[in-house]
């Protein structure tokens, strides 16, 4: 499959085929002006899908990911949802160790409390990283950093997560997360899956980029 090389003056909007299935945070503008920015897949959803999935076809070997979704909705009503991610292309999802949120009202400009929780979905522990609402969409970007550990296979090794997305669920806001997990050092992520957990995502484009570092 032929990448991408995304630069300053390459359009974020070319696609590639996605397979699909039932500390501050580092810009796409940073990464693009450095040169590293690879954009690997690229999906639009028209219609009921139980999950947009990057497998391994697409996912492969970089040190870190970075998720752009845009206009994402639900089939019909509010419901939670994650990003799962996996070693073994789907086969099992790893479980989040540590996790914290704060919410931003951006009407009123206040911010909510930071808050830390155990998310579960299909039995796996996961960050619920956004609420959509059937008629209104999320957005946002989602950063995932040291995806492929290469030291000592004794020990786990911590994969990191940042995201800050918009939703308007009744009251437009914003939401910064930060998420750690344990991945087993010479093992690497190669499978990203965005699900809803109720509800099918019914439209909305989700694009994968990998870089090295």
């Amino acid at each position: 499959m032929a990448l991408t090389r995304l630069n300053v003056n390459t359009a974020l909007s070319a696609t590639l085929p996605v397979s699909k299935g039932g500390t501050g945070v580092t810009t796409a503008a940073d990464l693009a002006n450095t040169g590293n920015l690879v954009k690997l897949a690229s999906t639009e959803v028209t219609s009921g899908t139980a999950a947009i999935v990057f497998d391994s076809s697409v996912v492969t070997a970089y040190d870190n990911y970075y998720i752009i979704l845009n206009g994402i909705k639900t089939a019909s009503s509010a419901a939670n949802g994650s990003i799962m991610i996996s070693t073994d292309n789907g086969s099992t999802f790893i479980g989040r160790t540590k996790f914290t949120s704060d919410f931003k009202d951006l009407n009123s400009g206040t911010v909510a409390g930071t808050h830390t929780g155990t998310f579960s979905l299909n039995s796996v522990t996961n960050p619920v990283m956004f609420d959509n609402h059937a008629t209104e969409p999320l957005s946002g970007h989602f950063y995932f950093y040291n995806c492929n550990p290469t030291t000592d296979s004794t020990f786990s090794v911590h994969c990191g997560y940042k995201s800050s997305y918009t939703n308007q669920n009744g009251v437009e806001y914003q939401q910064d997360g930060a998420v750690m997990y344990d991945v087993t050092a010479g093992q690497q992520i190669n499978y990203f899956k965005v699900v809803n957990a109720a509800q099918n995502i019914d439209e909305g484009t989700a694009t994968l980029f990998g870089f090295n570092t």
